[in-house]
């Protein structure tokens, strides 16, 4: 490594140019960026099912037509079946000889951001006020002490300054991408941040001989990370693996300011992950006004090795990475009808546009619901049950009916006593004593409204303008010396019984999960109904799944939530539900715009009366009642006799 250090690429040109001749070679079979794929893989169409599906044709012509005259090459690139190859994979694919994999020159690419690595791989070194930010590590602790250091040293940056390095993603018994993190962990005390989905799968297939750094941060979507005066966004963009993140970065130019996207890979094999690429791209990249593209494999999407070689040799011309917010705006919009196409032609079905393309409820009518959907005083004055004034005697009768088998099934997720990403308050326990004559133990909930355990919410949970539910005064009925006076959980001791119904969305879509970030609509509500052939009525308890649990299953942690949209409360007081049991309180991300996360979640209790009850894992009962193809059930909920709370843990019970 050493010696390829010395060996500064003389003809990268020639190098830069055969390879984009390669690539244009090979747009009729290629892998995309940052993979080594080609037809015949997961989540890739053959180029039988490329050409000869209608839809994925209509969908090229859709990106054409948006690509116009400058964007064209692009375009064309990226809707082949399988997308963009990397230059590697592009030249084995040509049937050439390998490229020699050696040590390009660092390039100053903006102001506050280096290129530095090697004609397969690099890195990116962000320099801030307080130190440098590296994304990704290359290979190997070799790579890290020889390129990464070397090249930081080359171009005048202190490898010592290096304080987050932030991983792309990783892949189990490989390196790259991962491999240098443990050396400059070690080495230069730097931070390792990398999003727990993809690390929980790669640290334990790790090969011996290049050991992987265990992360100091999780990174999630959404997340900041702020070091001196730069303030970089990640952004969770699955498909190339579970868990890869982008990176959404501040840049300079000369002195002027612009915003980069650094895209660790560009697949979106599945619906979800196209959506995901959708939503970041609208909810995060355009906003942002980001005006380029880069990756951390050479050539992958565009011809970095050229652009490289152009920076350096003319710094002060027309910068080849920059496209301008409108044009790279429209190189976002290409992507995504590409990656529509590959879908369509291996038969999934793609939806026309997200959920985070359709209005939102604006704060002047959700404020405008709080008096005309209010139902304060519907039940009297001193009233603390709100609708589970509904759940009448003969209601319960009803209910009883539907337990024709004896099955039960529990909505509890098990209790978390450990922190994660999305579990930021964990419950406690503890056993305090085991002896031959017996055994106690002790449990706590630090944060009985958090994501430690399924809990049912009291009305004195939420507030508007100082009131909650009722219209009572909570500066004088809710304090912390005394807790609630009024709309406690000690109302509810009598039980909940009910007939609950499910509203699998998840199954109405065909997934096993929603994306992060799915709004549902009455239409999806009233789809469902029609699919199941139930509807949720007066003093039902809507119980909604759109795969929470599923999804951390197979994904691990992760804040992002499907749920509700805001317009859906209309409809919920038309129904008169009397309770809802739901997996999360709202959708997350939002798009711009929006209102608060947990704006469903609030209004129901404070305005409509309807007590919720969240984090219930559903994914038992989604497969008891599709066994049975029945969605109605007895449903049971008994909280805890807890006067003054303003929540109490549940095992809620269906029965069949």
């Amino acid at each position: 490594m050493a010696r390829r250090m010395r060996e500064l690429v003389t003809a990268i040109c020639a190098t830069a140019a055969l390879a984009l001749t390669v690539l244009t070679a090979h747009l009729p079979a290629q892998g995309r960026g940052g993979r080594g794929g080609g037809a015949g893989e997961v989540g890739v169409p053959t180029e039988q099912q490329w050409s000869g599906n209608a839809e994925t044709q209509r969908r090229v012509a859709a990106a054409m037509k948006v690509a116009g005259s400058d964007l064209a090459p692009q375009a064309k690139m990226f809707c082949t079946a399988t997308g963009p190859l990397r230059m590697a994979v592009a030249r084995q694919r040509a049937g050439l000889p390998p490229m020699p994999n050696v040590v390009v020159e660092p390039t100053r690419v903006f102001d506050n951001m280096w290129w530095i690595g090697m004609t397969s791989q690099n890195v990116w070194a962000i320099t801030t006020s307080e130190g440098i930010i590296l994304l990704d590590t290359m290979n190997s602790a070799d790579e890290a002490r020889d390129v990464i250091v070397a090249g930081m040293k080359k171009a005048g940056l202190d490898p010592a300054q290096i304080k987050y390095i932030v991983i792309g993603h990783g892949h189990p018994g490989q390196s790259d991408h991962t491999g240098g993190a443990l050396y400059l962990q070690k080495t230069y005390g730097a931070r390792v941040v990398m999003s727990p989905i993809d690390s929980k799968i790669v640290l334990p297939a790790q090969r011996p001989d290049r050991p992987l750094a265990v992360p100091d941060i999780d990174a999630v979507h959404g997340q900041k990370l702020t070091l001196g005066d730069t303030t970089i966004t990640l952004v969770h963009t699955p498909g190339h693996t579970p868990g890869t993140m982008g990176t959404i970065v501040p840049v300079k130019l000369r002195g002027a300011s612009h915003t980069v996207i650094v895209l660790a890979a560009t697949q979106m094999p599945t619906r979800e992950s196209l959506l995901q690429f959708e939503r970041v791209f609208k909810e995060f990249a355009k906003p942002m006004k980001v005006e380029a593209s880069l990756n951390m494999h050479a050539n992958g999407v565009q011809d970095d090795l050229m652009f490289l070689e152009a920076i350096r040799t003319s710094p002060g011309g027309r910068h080849p990475y920059l496209y301008g917010p409108e044009r790279f705006s429209r190189w976002m919009d290409i992507m995504i009808e590409c990656g529509r196409a590959r879908l369509a032609a291996l038969g999934i079905d793609a939806p026309a546009q997200s959920s985070s393309a359709r209005p939102v409820v604006s704060e002047a009518q959700f404020e405008a619901w709080q008096t005309e959907l209010s139902n304060w005083g519907r039940w009297g004055s001193d009233d603390e049950l709100g609708t589970l004034n509904l759940i009448t005697p003969a209601k319960r009768r009803a209910a009883l009916a539907l337990a024709k088998e004896g099955v039960t099934v529990s909505l509890s997720a098990n209790l978390f006593t450990e922190k994660a990403s999305d579990v930021p308050c964990p419950a406690e326990w503890a056993m305090t004593s085991a002896t031959p004559t017996g055994a106690t133990d002790r449990v706590a909930f630090p944060c009985i409204h958090g994501a430690a355990s399924t809990h049912i919410d009291s009305l004195a949970h939420t507030f508007f303008r100082g009131r909650m539910w009722n219209g009572y005064d909570t500066s004088a009925l809710v304090t912390t010396a005394a807790g609630a006076q009024k709309n406690s959980v000690l109302p509810m001791k009598g039980g909940i019984v009910t007939r609950g119904v499910l509203y699998d969305i998840a199954r109405l879509k065909g997934v096993p999960y929603l994306a992060p970030g799915d709004r549902i609509f009455v239409e999806d509500l009233e789809a469902w109904e029609k699919q199941a052939g139930v509807k949720a009525g007066p003093g039902d308890a809507l119980v909604l799944r759109w795969g929470r649990y599923g999804r951390r299953a197979k994904l691990g942690p992760d804040d992002g939530a499907a749920g509700l949209d805001n317009s859906v409360l209309p409809w919920l007081k038309q129904r008169d539900i009397a309770l809802i049991v739901w997996e999360t309180a709202g959708y997350s991300p939002q798009p711009p715009g929006d209102l608060p996360r947990n704006a469903v979640h609030n209004f129901v209790q404070a305005i409509l009366g309807i007590h919720v009850l969240d984090r219930a894992d559903l994914e038992a009962l989604s497969q008891a009642a599709a066994s049975r193809k029945r969605w109605e059930f007895l449903l049971t909920v008994n909280p805890l006799a807890l006067p003054n709370a303003t929540g109490s843990p549940v095992n809620p019970i269906a029965m069949f």
